[in-house]
Order: structure tokens, then C-alpha cells, then sequence
């Protein structure tokens, strides 16, 4: 089973590379292409001196940065409080269905074994679609990680099962919710937040519910009642939900795709259903996935949390916006001769000075925004030449010699994923474009 999940992991990665160098052609519409880092060491793991610093600006914060630690906190609660509900709602019907544990996880393991069978063969589909099929729903469920998820729950359910039957929830789980979040690549195998480890927990805790359910039910046969309505998807912080494929016939990807656990179709779901995912605070494209009426549960990227969540923004900010601001604004680098009459670069003018050339320690105060314009590998962002391939916002805490230290929305699977504490690596970094603002 360990060998197996192990393999599952490295193919995910394998398929993750392939699909960052298709997305590199459209990088300039959003911050999809994830953040992994090649330089990491023992530095970038955030010390005990350092998150004393936080706590210290956290106590004194005003205004957006205020706002901004009470956002993570909020997300931390919230996400503590649903995660207990499920496991009730989980503990209450294993106790109902008279099922012993080592029957349970059978059943469990067979269903997860069949949805890694679904979820590669919707991927591939995905993967081949023609052009006519590549509706607004596929770029979304293009960028699912779902793979990850179902691949990891299968870990989660050895070591976990007992407890989580029971009502039980990880207690390092839980004392980690207690304090501010840390996003560090170090603990990818431990249940805390900010590893991706809790993001797979709770696609666990959905795969043991649909097994209750019946051998052929989906996320949409859950038969919740009471304040976790039918609709529970369109509520809750700690799943969410995004339209199927419009132009691509679920028959054609899998003949048991309506079996598959992560399939939801409700009254108020688009014809062709929806597919549900678990997280931790982050999707790759916030604008794209978000529910109004859902506000803080909603998943955002790292733009959107800053500029939508954070500073209220009527448009959909993200790197590419602010580096095309900086550069007209600076004079400095290649830029869009046009992009100066868009109204993201008037919200951005109206708000926001850059920083030309700052000594970054000395200058960059709690709740500046930084923005990094990402090269592809082996590359290097040159302002007067490209505008690099991805890119990164978070709002600065404090910078070293060596790092900043920054309130971030962000995901690196299958290391990490929250809204937390970032250590950024002004060395790993030295190939991107970075970019500091303060506001007006």
C-alpha cells in the first residue's frame, strides 16, 4: 500500500511538470503555475524568534494588516469547527451501520482504489480535449488536484481510521489550529496545518461518508440534513465545489464516473454536475471558483486573497496587473504601452506607490505588498526583456538579510497549503522579478 501511494505521488509530479509548461503559453491571465522552490534549506523554516516577531506585529496591527490576521485566524476556527462536525456526522453513521473497523476500511480502501482509477482517466480526458471542448469549467477542473488528495487519504485511512470513526480528531491537527499557521515544505508528513496532509484528511473523512452511503454513491448522496443542507457545498469552509465540463460527456471519461466520491449534482448544480474538492484555503484561481454568498469559505490564490479578500478590489487583481503597474509606473522594463487605461491599473494607482531598487531589509514595513514575477526553470525574469511565466503576492511582515517574511495564501503540492506565515527566500528568489509597494 506504501509503495503504491509512493508511485502514485511521483506520477502526480511527473504530471504536474508536463502540465506547468502548457500553462506557461496564458500565464500572463492569472497566477496559476505553482510555487515550488528549488532552494530550500534548514533557513527557510520559520524559527522561534521569528514567529515571536509576528506575534509582536500582530498585536500592534491596524487596519488591512489587521484585517488580514484576523482573516487567518478566522479561517483557522472555522476550519476546526466543520472538521469536528464531519467526524460527528462520520462517528454517528459508522455506529448505525454495524460494520466492524477492519470491514470499514476494506469497503473504504476498495472505493479509493476506484476513484484513482476515475480521477486518472478524467485527467487524461482533460488532457486530450480538443479545442471546442475547453469550455471555463475545463481550465478550472484542469487545475484539480485531486489525484494528490485521493492518493493521500489512502495514507490518511491506515493510520487514522480508528480515531477517526470514533469522532477523533488528530491532536497535533488540533493544537495546531490554536496558533497562527506556518507554511513550510519540511512538514509534508505531518497532520499540522499548513502541511497538505489536512486537505487529504478531509477528502478521507468524504470517501468514508460516501461508503456509508452505498457502494455507488457520490459527494451528492451524502443525504445531510438539518444546517448541513443538500447544498452543503455552496456553505462550508472546508469543501467546495466547481462546474464539470460543459462540452465533454461524463460517459466518455469513465463508465462508474457518477460512483466517483468527489461527482456532485444538486438541484441548483449546473446540468452537467460538479466536482467537489477539499482545502485548506487555496485554489488556483479564486476569481474563477468563487460563490459570493460563501465569503471567507470561499478558496482563494494568492492574488485574490491580498487584493479581493484583503483589500476589497472591484477587479480581478493579480501579478501580471501589478507588474505591469510597477513597470509603467517606474518607467523600468518592457511593459503593455496600453495597459495604463485598464481600470486594474486605476484601482492599483489610486492605492499603491512601488519601490524602485529598495534595500530590502531596510525598507519593506508590515503590510507592504510584495510581488514576485516567476521565471520558467533554469530561466531568469529580466524586466527589460520578459515578464516571466507565473508569479506570487503576499502582504511583507518583515525582511532579514536573507528572507521576507510574509501573510500568504499559497499551495505547493503535496507539501504545504493554507493561509499562514511565508519564509521567503530572497536566494531561491534571486531569478525572479521581485516588486514592493506601499500603500498611499
Amino acid at each position: 500500500m506504501k509503495y503504491k501511494y509512493f508511485t502514485m505521488r511521483i506520477l502526480s509530479c511527473l504530471c504536474l511538470i508536463a502540465g506547468s509548461l502548457l500553462l506557461s503559453s496564458c500565464a500572463h491571465l492569472s497566477d496559476y503555475q505553482e510555487y515550488s522552490e528549488e532552494y530550500v534549506d534548514s533557513e527557510d523554516i520559520i524559527t522561534d524568534q521569528e514567529i515571536k516577531r509576528v506575534e509582536q506585529i500582530k498585536l500592534n496591527s491596524t487596519g488591512m494588516l489587521k484585517k488580514a490576521f484576523g482573516v487567518e485566524e478566522h479561517h483557522r476556527k472555522l476550519t476546526l469547527k466543520e472538521t469536528k462536525q464531519w467526524l460527528g456526522i462520520l462517528s454517528e453513521r459508522f455506529k448505525k451501520s454495524g460494520l466492524s473497523v477492519g470491514d470499514f476500511e476494506d469497503r473504504v480502501l476498495e472505493r479509493i482504489n476506484r476513484d484513482l482509477e476515475i480521477i486518472n482517466a478524467f485527467n487524461k480526458k482533460l488532457d486530450q480535449a480538443k479545442n471546442s471542448e475547453k469550455d471555463a469549467a475545463f481550465k478550472l477542473c484542469k487545475q484539480n488536484e485531486l489525484l494528490e488528495v485521493i492518493s493521500g487519504s489512502e495514507d490518511i485511512v491506515s493510520e487514522y481510521i480508528d480515531d477517526m470513526v470514533h469522532g477523533i480528531l488528530p491532536e497535533e491537527f488540533e493544537e495546531s489550529l490554536s496558533k497562527i499557521t506556518t507554511l513550510e515544505r519540511n512538514k509534508a508528513d505531518e497532520m499540522i496545518s499548513g502541511s497538505f496532509r489536512p486537505t487529504c484528511f478531509k477528502g478521507a473523512i468524504l470517501t468514508m461518508l460516501a461508503t456509508l452511503s452505498g457502494e455507488r454513491a457520490n459527494a451528492s448522496k451524502l443525504n445531510l440534513s438539518g444546517k448541513h443542507n443538500p447544498a452543503w457545498v455552496n456553505h462550508g469552509i472546508v469543501f467546495h465545489s466547481m462546474p464539470m465540463p460543459g462540452k465533454i460527456n461524463k460517459s466518455s471519461i469513465h463508465p462508474d464516473f457518477e460512483s466517483f466520491t468527489y461527482f456532485y449534482k444538486d438541484a441548483s448544480s449546473p446540468s452537467q454536475g460538479e466536482l467537489v474538492f477539499p482545502h485548506s484555503g487555496y485554489f488556483p484561481d479564486g476569481q474563477g471558483v468563487r460563490k459570493p454568498h460563501k465569503g471567507l469559505s470561499n478558496p482563494e490564490d494568492c492574488s485574490s486573497w491580498v487584493f479581493h479578500r484583503i483589500l476589497n478590489a472591484p477587479y480581478s487583481v493579480t501579478s501580471y496587473d501589478v507588474m505591469q503597474f510597477y513597470r509603467i509606473k517606474t518607467g523600468v522594463g518592457v511593459r503593455d504601452g496600453i495597459y495604463a487605461q485598464t481600470p486594474e491599473f486605476g484601482w492599483l494607482n489610486a492605492g499603491f506607490i512601488p519601490a524602485l531598487k529598495p534595500n530590502v531589509k531596510a525598507f519593506i514595513k508590515p503590510g507592504d505588498i510584495i510581488c514576485l514575477r516567476r521565471p520558467e526553470e533554469q530561466g531568469r525574469v529580466v524586466r527589460n526583456r520578459n515578464y516571466g511565466i507565473s508569479g506570487h503576492v503576499a502582504i511583507a511582515l518583515f525582511a532579514t538579510d536573507t528572507h521576507i517574511i510574509a501573510l500568504a495564501c499559497t499551495r505547493d503540492v503535496p507539501l504545504m497549503e493554507g493561509v499562514g506565515i511565508q519564509k521567503l527566500s530572497l536566494e531561491g528568489e534571486k531569478n525572479s522579478d521581485l516588486m514592493i509597494f506601499r500603500r498611499k
